[in-house]
C-alpha cells in the first residue's frame, strides 16, 4: 500500500513536488516535480486506482510579489491574487490540470483549461466503462468570479459573512484522455476532453464521504452546509455555515438538517456502524457551537436519514471549538499503531 502527498518548492522555477510513500515503512520511493507558472495555492488533490490528479487554480503569488513576502515586507497570505483578475493573460491565468500515473509518477495528462476556483475534493474515481481513460472528479467549486471575496472573508473566520454568491457547491468535472506510452504528452493534452455538471445547488463547504468509497464511485457525500437555522423560507440565512448536509451524487437530491438560532455545525465525520454493508449505515459525528452560551456539544447523527432524531448529545462543559475545525475518524487499532 503507498501513500501519497504533495509538497511546494520554493526556488526559480517554483515546483510541485508529488511524493509516493510506503505506507508500512514511510519510506519515500518516488517524486515527481511540476514546474509551476507562480507559486500556487494547491490545498487539496485527488486520487484514484491509478492516477493522481492535480487542479490547480489560478491563485497564486507571482515571483515578485513572493520575494517581498519572503524578506519580511508583507506576508504570503497576504499575496495571493486570483490572477484572472490581475490583468495577466496567457497560461497563468488558466486552471492547470495534470495527471500522474501512480505506478511510475509519469505525467499523463498536463491541459489548461478556463479559469475556476475550488478548494476541496468530494471524491475521485475512474469510470472502467469509457472506451477512453476517463477520471471522474467531484468537487465544491466557487461561483464565477468570487475568490478575491471570499478570500477577503477569511482573514478574519469570526467576523466573515459566507454567503450563497461565495460558497462553493458540488459539481461533477470528467476528464477523457489516452493514457498510451506511445503518445506524446502534448498530443495527449491538447485531445482530452473535460466536461462540467453541476451536481445540485446546496452551497457547503468541508466534505466528508464513507472512507471505504474513496477512490471508488459513491452516492453520498456529508458537508457543512449554509442553511435557514429554522427551516422557513421567510428566515434570512445566516452569515456562516450552520448545518449538516447529505447529498446524493447520483441524483442531485440532498438533506440539510440545522439545529436552531446562532448555533453552528461543524464538519461532519462518517463513521461506518460495525458489519455495515450499505455505504450510508453509519454515524456522522461533528461539533456544534452555540454562540448564544459560548459553548459548544457534540453531537452524533444516524447517516442514513438526518431527519431521524439525534443519537447522541455530548457536552463539553464550559469550553468550546472554534468554527470550521477539520477532523478524521481513525479505527481504533489503527490509533493504536495496529493495521
Amino acid at each position: 500500500r503507498m501513500l501519497y502527498n504533495i509538497g511546494l518548492v520554493l526556488g526559480q522555477p517554483m515546483k510541485l513536488r508529488i511524493y509516493k510513500i510506503s505506507e508500512t515503512t514511510m519510506e519515500v520511493l518516488g517524486t515527481r516535480e511540476v514546474n509551476l507558472d507562480n507559486l500556487a495555492f494547491v490545498h487539496d488533490f485527488a486520487a484514484t486506482k491509478d492516477y493522481v490528479v492535480l487542479v490547480m487554480n489560478p491563485y497564486s503569488i507571482p515571483t515578485p510579489s513572493v520575494l517581498k513576502a519572503v524578506t519580511g515586507f508583507t506576508s504570503l497570505g497576504r499575496s495571493f491574487e486570483w490572477i484572472p483578475e490581475s490583468g495577466q493573460e496567457g497560461d497563468s491565468s488558466k486552471t492547470r490540470v495534470v495527471v500522474i500515473r501512480k505506478d511510475n509518477l509519469d505525467i499523463v495528462l498536463d491541459k489548461r483549461i478556463e479559469p475556476f476556483s475550488w478548494d476541496h475534493v468530494l471524491n475521485a474515481y475512474q469510470d472502467e466503462s469509457a472506451s477512453q481513460r476517463r477520471i471522474v472528479l467531484q468537487l465544491l467549486i466557487h461561483p464565477d468570479g468570487s475568490r478575491t471575496e471570499l478570500e477577503n472573508q477569511r482573514y478574519n473566520m469570526y467576523k466573515a459573512r459566507f454567503s450563497e454568491a461565495i460558497l462553493p457547491t458540488p459539481w461533477q468535472v470528467e476528464l477523457e484522455f489516452n493514457d498510451d506510452e506511445q503518445n506524446d504528452l502534448a498530443d495527449a493534452s491538447e485531445s482530452a476532453r473535460i466536461s462540467f455538471r453541476q451536481l445540485c445547488e446546496l452551497p457547503c463547504e468541508l466534505p466528508q464521504m464513507n472512507g471505504k468509497f474513496s477512490g471508488k464511485k459513491a452516492k453520498y457525500a456529508y458537508v457543512n452546509a449554509l442553511a435557514r437555522p429554522d427551516g422557513d423560507s421567510s428566515t434570512p440565512l445566516p452569515n456562516f455555515i450552520n448545518s449538516i448536509g447529505k447529498v446524493n451524487l447520483e441524483t442531485g437530491s440532498y438533506q440539510v438538517r440545522a439545529f436552531g438560532p446562532g448555533r453552528y455545525a461543524g464538519e461532519p465525520v462518517f463513521v461506518p456502524r460495525p458489519g455495515a454493508e450499505i455505504e450510508d449505515d453509519g454515524y456522522l459525528v461533528f461539533y456544534v457551537y452555540d454562540s448564544n452560551t459560548h459553548r459548544t456539544e457534540a453531537v452524533i447523527l444516524d447517516a442514513g436519514d438526518l431527519d431521524k432524531p439525534v443519537v447522541a448529545r455530548m457536552s463539553l462543559g464550559s469550553q468550546h471549538m472554534p468554527f470550521s475545525f477539520h477532523g478524521a475518524f481513525v479505527p481504533q487499532a489503527a490509533a493504536q499503531g495496529g493495521r
